[in-house]
């Protein structure tokens, strides 16, 4: 079952986790209002033009304080007397390369968003404690280098690599869906149902994104087959298809580097609140 979520407002909410009232213009008035005064409508649309330079500008902060706060203090230490590690979560940005994956009617490909979401979702996830490992951070379609394998087979064979070079971290793949239809929309969340954990991690996230998609009725889809990676994943992993490129609505805001923000800070509140539950249940 998914863990039960704390009423109050968390560090690990994505109001908290974007910076509160800085990042007002990012929310809606019902999230905003969970945090404090929201903003009036007319002041979200001033404030609009500016979302792109406050986004870089906080994350650019919380990098900050995350690379040098600890500077001079004393390193944390489990009970064993052995620096404690941080979490780690690998984020693998679908596509890549030649592989350009699904493309949307005005052009839009696919492995270009989910590198965009990806590379978002690392910094805030960063900022929250986290090391983070990618599998990708440029055009490029990874390569494991096996011959006679074929290019396909060997992006997969690479980020299958990773996940087994990092035993114990949470693998979290990014994509966007696609169908011929312009109707279907919603993010969807899959998970390897043969992975200990992988199951409350979807659920964890899936509880987070309502937030921002209060009618998404996608549930979480168990996958033992079907998708490769997910099918011989050696730990905790899930497939977040963010959005349907498909769907002119959804493209529009996936296009929008504010939405995209928004969008990886409940990414990234789910997955603390699954990461972190001792401190996300105390609040």
């Amino acid at each position: 079952m998914p863990r039960q979520k704390s009423k109050g407002l968390s560090r690990f909410s994505a109001v908290g986790i974007c910076g509160g009232r800085l990042f007002y213009p990012l929310f809606s008035e019902k999230e905003r209002a969970s945090y404090g005064k929201g903003c009036p409508d007319t002041e979200e649309r001033f404030y609009g033009a500016r979302l792109v330079f406050w986004s870089v500008l906080i994350l650019a902060v919380c990098g900050a304080f995350a690379l040098f706060g600890s500077r001079g203090k004393e390193k944390a230490v489990n009970v064993s007397g052995e620096p404690a590690q941080k979490p780690v979560v690998i984020l693998d940005p679908g596509h890549g390369g030649i592989d350009g994956g699904a493309v949307s009617r005005d052009g839009t490909l696919e492995k270009d968003l989910n590198l965009a979401v990806s590379k978002e979702l690392g910094r805030l996830l960063y900022a929250q404690g986290f090391q983070v490992v990618y599998t990708r951070t440029d055009d490029t379609m990874p390569d494991a280098g096996r011959a006679g394998a074929s290019r396909k087979m060997n992006d997969i064979a690479a980020r299958l690599d990773v996940m087994k070079a990092h035993p114990g971290a949470l693998f979290i793949s990014i994509h966007m869906n696609n169908y011929p239809g312009e109707s279907p929309r919603g993010t969807q969340i899959y998970y390897a149902a043969k992975q200990t954990g992988s199951l409350a991690l979807a659920e964890a996230i899936r509880s987070s994104v309502l937030r921002i998609q209060p009618d998404n009725k996608r549930e979480t889809v168990g996958k033992t087959d079907g998708i490769y990676l997910l099918e011989h994943a050696s730990g905790t992993a899930v497939l977040i298809e963010c959005g349907f490129l498909s769907n002119p609505t959804e493209i529009e805001k996936l296009n929008d580097p504010a939405y995209r923000t928004r969008l990886a800070a409940y990414l990234c509140a789910g997955i603390c609140s699954y990461a972190f539950p001792e401190e996300n249940d105390a609040v």
